[in-house]
């Protein structure tokens, strides 16, 4: 298994943090990896959503894990893999701090039998895109509260 963990502080609350994570359509605005977001259906375990990247195919994910305020996990299809040979996690958390803010951790895992050439390929650029998007997220909606 391959794992990158991205951390970031914001001002805000875990509510107001969680304000962006449901609205799946403006993740563009604090993501810089992606072109367009969305998610058919509530913001619930078994929804499906679709992704495109600035490079490369669009993606499929599902919600796997939702705890409002603080955790959402998801798992994505890799295009063109439709077997059980990889599977690409993301985990999002947000927990309140002594000091008032709250910590963001997103967190990527590539598993299964195939993982380690997945990470080899993609790793490096999973990890980038993770580091740049928590540090977005903390940052722009300290700046520009969400619409939602």
């Amino acid at each position: 298994m391959w794992m990158h963990d991205a951390h970031a502080e914001s001002d805000l609350s875990p509510a107001a943090l969680w304000a962006r994570y449901v609205d799946v359509p403006r993740w563009v605005e604090w993501d810089p990896s992606l072109r367009r977001a969305a998610l058919h259906g509530a913001f619930v375990v078994g929804a499906v959503g679709r992704l495109e990247a600035q490079q490369g195919p669009p993606t499929t994910f599902t919600l796997t894990h939702v705890e409002a305020p603080t955790r959402f996990d998801s798992r994505a299809v890799l295009p063109h893999v439709r077997v059980p040979l990889v599977r690409l996690d993301f985990e999002h958390r947000l927990t309140p701090t002594a000091t008032g803010k709250t910590h963001i951790v997103h967190r990527v895992c590539i598993s299964g039998p195939l993982a380690w050439l997945v990470a080899r390929l993609l790793g490096p650029v999973l990890a980038a895109d993770a580091d740049r998007a928590v540090r977005a997220l903390a940052v722009t909606t300290a700046a520009e509260p969400s619409r939602v």
